[in-house]
């Protein structure tokens, strides 16, 4: 009987802190702390989504690349010719160039394989030669131009852009990235990386004086499989590789130029299941994560998606959303008042409520009056936070965003 007893008070006080009241405070507890998180992040590294999918990002999945705080939309050969073509619809041109070596060409011929109808035919091409590939059916017109190093010639195209007087010359976006043929040509030397770092300054005055028309962006030198390197290509080697991603990233961090690092995240996580063939160049993989990076970036304004995607601009508040936020602030800020003169009222039993009741003048009606305006703003007050994490969800930036992949994989341990 005693073991009765003492079983039954010790189930009462576990169910006296495990309730729904507690619980609810605890949900609470947890999403304030989430947003008080994040709002710390956003304030320390911004709010641009753009950022996040072109700097950081993991792979929640063997075949699935997540960036930080946003979802990335995958991007059929469809949904890029409908890109293409609302841009074209609504006076825009489409221009995109490519700026480099047999790397950045890599990324030239898989956008033109994703956007063009047929397959891109690249047999007859010369080596080390400009690309150029077009269609009028959506007004695309892009660019591969062969400038392996950092040097006056690369500077000339810039410099061309800037004074060219032609409608649709300047290119929406450039992507551009260099250092393995410097590295290969000079051997590796010190003063190869310093005359790469003043090319660059030079460079990024241009990139300064363009942006109104077109955006630049860095792509940091993937690693290398040095083991897999041909004798001529040896002096690649991933040390070199980081000094010049090094002095990249401190030229053009307080640039006009946008730096690609998340290129590089997914060539290092694919390292393993898919390995280069020759050392340097990617493979097909690691080629179409970079790509619907680009598209990402590039087409996700246009297209208008209702959701966490990456690049998205939120939609301004409409004036029925900003009453109806107001209403429910003006609700929560009246149930919190009443909540606190609910509690430093004196309830000393039943017979000093009639005494208060009567000497206030309150009838029982006009009690069950206030009770039920009491529950009716408490209820709207409840709502009000539950609309206000949904919105902060839905529309900002506050709460990090994950794909189902993502979700799928975060949850599934649990279960």
């Amino acid at each position: 009987m005693a073991d009765y007893s003492n079983t039954s008070s010790a189930t009462k006080e576990i169910t006296q802190y495990l309730n729904v009241n507690n619980a609810k405070l605890l949900a609470l507890g947890l999403v304030l702390a989430f947003v008080m998180y994040h709002g710390i992040l956003h304030y320390k590294y911004g709010n641009d989504s753009c950022k996040w999918l072109m700097s950081e990002g993991r792979f929640p999945g063997s075949d699935s690349w997540q960036p930080y705080g946003c979802m990335m939309h995958k991007y059929s050969k469809a949904d890029a010719r409908t890109c293409m073509h609302y841009v074209s619809y609504w006076g825009g041109h489409n221009h995109i160039a490519f700026i480099g070596d047999s790397r950045i060409r890599q990324l030239y011929h898989e956008l033109v394989d994703l956007v063009s109808e047929g397959q891109e035919d690249s047999s007859q091409e010369k080596a080390h030669h400009d690309l150029h590939f077009k269609d009028k059916k959506i007004n695309i017109k892009i660019d591969f131009l062969w400038h392996p190093m950092v040097n006056a010639s690369m500077y000339d195209v810039y410099y061309k852009w800037l004074k060219s007087d032609q409608p649709g010359a300047r290119p929406n976006v450039v992507i551009t990235g260099s250092a393995s043929w410097a590295i290969k040509i000079f051997n590796g030397s010190a003063s190869a990386l310093k005359n790469f770092q003043s090319n660059l300054t030079l460079t990024r005055e241009m990139y300064q004086k363009l942006k109104d028309s077109t955006r630049v962006v860095w792509m940091l030198q993937d690693p290398v499989d040095e083991e897999k390197l041909s004798e001529d290509r040896k002096m690649i080697t991933n040390e070199q590789i980081d000094k010049y991603n090094k002095m990249a990233i401190t030229v053009l961090s307080s640039s006009a130029a946008t730096i690609w690092s998340s290129s590089r995240l997914v060539a290092q996580g694919l390292k393993k299941e898919e390995p280069t063939s020759d050392g340097l160049h990617l493979q097909k993989k690691s080629l179409e994560i970079d790509i619907q990076m680009l598209m990402n970036m590039y087409c996700n304004n246009e297209m208008n998606y209702n959701d966490g995607t990456c690049c998205n601009t939120p939609e301004r508040a409409t004036t029925l959303q900003i009453i109806t936020a107001v209403a429910f602030l003006v609700c929560m800020c009246i149930s919190v008042g009443l909540i606190l003169y609910r509690r430093r009222v004196p309830r000393n039993g039943n017979k000093a409520r009639t005494e208060n009741g009567s000497r206030n003048g309150q009838t029982s009606q006009q009690k069950d009056y206030n009770e039920s305006f009491y529950e009716i703003i408490t209820s709207l007050a409840k709502l009000g936070l539950i609309m206000s994490y949904f919105y902060l969800c839905d529309r900002m930036p506050v709460l990090c965003c994950l794909s189902m992949p993502a979700l799928s994989s975060l949850y599934m341990p649990v279960f």
